[in-house]
């Protein structure tokens, strides 16, 4: 099957531009994103009990809800873990679902979770603990996926976990701690760890929710709306390619940052800065020494590390080093100026190289 073409080319805009040509198809801010198929039970709840994050703090009667399609074959090795990045839910990986998709429910047993933090799991806001929740790392994330898996489901172990953004962090995280658990690992633009630039970033946007008289120091009675928008607006120049700005024009360009404001309003501000915080903290070599090489050198089975060319959060020079540290890496790039965007707007190309991926591994 050829190669299929990016929707977002880089340098395509800059030569429409150069023509003279009008741009005024922009795509919007927030897609409408594809639903997965129906699943079995839809959303269910798995209690992890009392669990004990890394940083010493206990999380009361955890709550960790997934979905699945599909069904286990006799040995659960048909299992897929789908996970997703900061601000989604399990819900996200809809559009990879389906016949002559990657998860394909009439091959796999698809298991889609909600992390820590996110969706329906255990949260901020859904404990009254605010502030008080205990913080939380990826590291976290993915052992209450593992109890999820192991006692919830009665799996020995996964043909592929799967995810993009804060999604691709805990597919590695899982194929570093749990190399015996999984077969191959899918990181879309994501890392090993994550640098002093995101977590600058992570900074900001929680300055501008404080910049609300509501915000209280976290102890607020009424949602900070005002800081959610300015959170919001400051997240917008992170999520596209530098191409991508180009088309704005002031009016369009105003159009846009309030979309991305209205958009902060979905979450509840420490639901999406406990997942923020894990992310800012990212780092699979910290229980080894702070040994990367060390660290990747555990995730001997096939790992897909697919990095956008023009990624202003997760620049793809940090997944090539992903790539370059881990003992059976296949490494494509997306050449499209959709940036840390890319994985809901390059979805095609994005499937392709993962069917390539699983049949290239054995895996398919």
């Amino acid at each position: 099957m050829p190669e299929p073409t990016v929707k977002f080319p880089i340098g395509s805009l800059t030569a429409r531009l150069t023509r003279g040509e009008r741009v005024n198809d922009l795509p919007p801010v927030n897609p409408e994103r594809e639903a997965p198929p129906p699943s079995i039970d839809g959303p269910q709840l798995f209690d992890a009990g009392d669990f004990r994050t890394e940083s010493g703090e206990v999380i009361p009667k955890l709550q960790i809800c997934y979905e699945t399609w599909g069904k286990p074959n006799q040995f659960g090795s048909n299992t897929v873990l789908l996970t997703h990045g900061s601000g989604g839910d399990r819900l996200r990986m809809g559009a990879y679902m389906g016949p002559g998709r990657p998860f394909d429910p009439d091959r796999h047993f698809i298991v889609a979770v909600d992390a820590i933090s996110a969706g329906l799991s255990t949260r901020p806001s859904s404990t009254g603990l605010g502030k008080r929740f205990p913080r939380i790392s990826i590291r976290d994330m993915v052992r209450s996926q593992c109890l999820l898996l192991t006692k919830g489901l009665g799996l020995t172990g996964v043909r592929s976990v799967a995810g993009p953004s804060m999604g691709g962090y805990q597919a590695i995280e899982w194929a570093v701690t749990y190399p015996a658990f999984v077969r191959s690992a899918v990181c879309i633009i994501g890392s090993a760890q994550r640098t002093a630039h995101q977590a600058a970033i992570g900074a900001a946007i929680k300055a501008a929710i404080a910049t609300d008289r509501r915000w209280n120091d976290g102890e607020y009675t009424e949602s900070p709306v005002d800081g959610l928008r300015a959170a919001g607006k400051a997240w917008f120049p992170w999520i596209f390619g530098e191409e991508w700005y180009l088309q704005y024009t002031p009016e369009t360009l105003d159009y846009a940052l309030a979309e991305s404001a209205e958009r902060a309003l979905l979450s509840d501000p420490w639901d999406t800065l406990c997942q923020e915080d894990a992310c800012n903290t990212h780092d699979v070599s910290a229980p080894f020494g702070g040994n990367l090489v060390g660290a990747l050198r555990r995730a001997h089975m096939p790992v897909l590390v697919m990095p956008c060319t023009t990624d202003l959060l997760v620049p793809a020079r940090n997944s090539r080093l992903l790539a370059d540290l881990l003992p059976n890496p296949t490494y494509v790039e997306i050449p499209s100026y959709a940036g840390h965007g890319a994985s809901s707007r390059e979805v095609a190309f994005i499937s392709h190289h993962i069917l390539r991926f699983f049949e290239r591994s054995g895996l398919g």
